[in-house]
């Protein structure tokens, strides 16, 4: 799949203190009855009409959201006045001044805007503008910028909402989502990592403007661990879990998301029946929560160097991800050294690798690189992200196709090659550089299943060893670097970790290592 890579550009000015407030402010700060707890806020979905408004302006309604279309959209009687109205409606008995108007008048309400067409974005805004000064609320301003599961349409422009809403106020809440569709006929059922890194794209480079991600609840029993991640990349991102009129949903997921996620940072707009079995399910534990896996990985050990320009290292709570068409798009770096001396501690490296494809390019083969006896990255450095560029003595290359390659710069590499496969699980022994200058190091290598799908080929595996002659000067530590290279595609790095042990039981370590390899590690095993 193409992902466009042009980034949202954003000009960000100080707020005068008689214009708008709170427009930023996270709901459960605005609402103290939410006890800080996004499952408590109170939502009125689709506020189209005069009626719904008085309705939603008078009763314990929190967060209003509306829809908002150009009057007479499509048609030859098409003006530039804002309505709220949900397609394929074209008109409506409220206009969005109205809407503005009326809600930001009445203490204790905030309001969702969500645009289905980027023409509607720059009249509505402008209308903002004029009453900004009775502004303080929370304003979030909504499209679906991203293909999501059977998307029955192309998304709003990704640049030109961002901008044009940020151009006229960029002081808000933006909530960016996916297209999406689902009937009985319908083949997808969960936000793939290609979807995740196509909104990404747009939306990380908006720090320290907010975003929450709307997500539909139908999927969320197999899209937690990714929903997840998503929060564990920055504090000021959130999902705001919505639902269609017909949509089955399974609760599992519901229960599953808030058991794992930040209950601050996870809202719900849901009706009130599914609201009311996902509460019973919490209070009762039944249906109990997916289980989340034991992780060696600790985000704060690792340091990432993004290129930028549409590609980005992604350091959450959860696991890694690095994205881009780039050649290389960026590194992670351990934060730590560690021991380069041989005779002084063995050190492994050990993850899982999930290749995602995003991008039309199948002659530039993506792979995972891992270079121990690094240096620092040089981000000073022209030529870090370029195919020449080698940052250590030995390196480990694992392909999307299974070639595994354990290499050093001095040109002997040692090569196997295992069925292709979505995943694969590794481990990279380093015992070090000995006093001749010779490093030696120990691979294995084997196919893994992925988050949700089986492979025939799972547990076929390979072990490398190699003996590297004139290792260069590291001093007594380096560094363990991580990479991207090739722009087929994206990968996810799970469960990365490097452990020190005794050198007296090498023998103990490798074995250990290759079992654990070859059996796996912790894997997010979804329904």
């Amino acid at each position: 799949m193409a992902s466009k890579t042009t980034q949202a550009a954003t000009k960000w000015r100080l707020t005068p203190k008689d214009a708008a407030s709170h427009t930023m402010d996270n709901i459960l700060d605005f609402f103290p009855s939410s006890q800080g707890d996004g499952l408590n806020i109170i939502w009125a979905h689709g506020v189209n009409s005069h009626q719904q408004l008085d309705e939603s302006l008078n009763d314990d309604t929190m967060m209003l959201e509306t829809d908002i279309i150009l009057r007479g959209i499509g048609t030859p009687n098409q003006t530039d006045i804002p309505v709220n109205a949900h397609p394929p409606a074209t008109d409506s008995d409220l206009l969005t001044s109205d809407f503005i108007n009326m809600t930001t008048l009445t203490p204790d309400k905030g309001m969702k805007l969500d645009f289905k067409y980027l023409e509607a974005v720059g009249p509505t805004m402008d209308i903002f503008l004029q009453l900004e000064d009775q502004v303080n609320c929370p304003l979030w301003i909504n499209a679906d910028i991203a293909k999501g599961p059977n998307s029955p349409k192309d998304p709003v422009d990704p640049v030109q909402f961002i901008n044009t809403a940020n151009s006229y106020f960029n002081q808000t809440v933006m909530s960016l989502g996916f297209t999406t569709g689902w009937d009985s006929s319908s083949t997808e059922d969960l936000y793939t990592w290609t979807m995740i890194f196509d909104i990404l794209q747009y939306t990380y480079p908006l720090d320290p403007q907010p975003v929450t991600y709307p997500v539909r609840a139908l999927w969320s029993v197999r899209s937690w661990p990714k929903l997840t991640w998503l929060l564990g990349l920055r504090e000021t991102f959130s999902i705001t879990v919505w639902t269609g009129s017909s949509d089955q949903v399974d609760i599992q997921g519901l229960v599953s998301l808030r058991t794992h996620g930040d209950i601050r940072r996870i809202f719900y707009d849901l009706p009130t029946v599914m609201r009311d079995e996902f509460l019973g399910a919490m209070e009762t534990g039944d249906p109990a929560p997916d289980k989340k896996p034991v992780s060696d990985w600790e985000n704060d050990q690792w340091l990432a160097y993004s290129q930028g320009r549409g590609n980005f290292v992604f350091l959450s709570t959860e696991s890694a991800g690095i994205s881009g068409p780039a050649y290389r798009a960026g590194y992670m770096q351990s934060a730590k050294k560690y021991p380069a001396e041989a005779g002084i501690s063995l050190v492994t490296v050990q993850g899982r690798v999930q290749f995602v494809d995003r991008y039309d390019d199948p002659s530039n083969e993506a792979a995972i690189e891992v270079f121990i006896h690094s240096d620092a990255i040089d981000t000073a450095d022209s030529t870090i992200y370029s195919e020449e560029f080698n940052p250590s003595s030995l390196r480990l290359d694992i392909r999307r196709g299974g070639q595994v390659t354990l290499g050093s710069e001095t040109g002997i590499d040692q090569t196997c090659q295992i069925p292709a496969a979505e995943c694969y699980t590794f481990g990279l022994i380093d015992r070090g550089v000995d006093s001749t200058g010779d490093l030696e190091a120990w691979v294995a290598v084997a196919t893994s299943r992925d988050a949700t799908v089986a492979d025939a080929n799972e547990g076929s595996n390979c072990t490398l060893a190699l003996t590297a002659s004139e290792a260069p000067d590291v001093g007594d530590q380096s560094f363990v670097v991580v990479t991207k290279s090739g722009g087929s595609g994206d990968i996810i790095i799970e469960d990365l970790s490097m452990v020190t042990s005794d050198p007296s039981s090498a023998r103990d370590v490798v074995i250990s290592v290759i079992n654990m390899v070859i059996m796996g590690l912790s894997v997010w095993l979804v329904k």
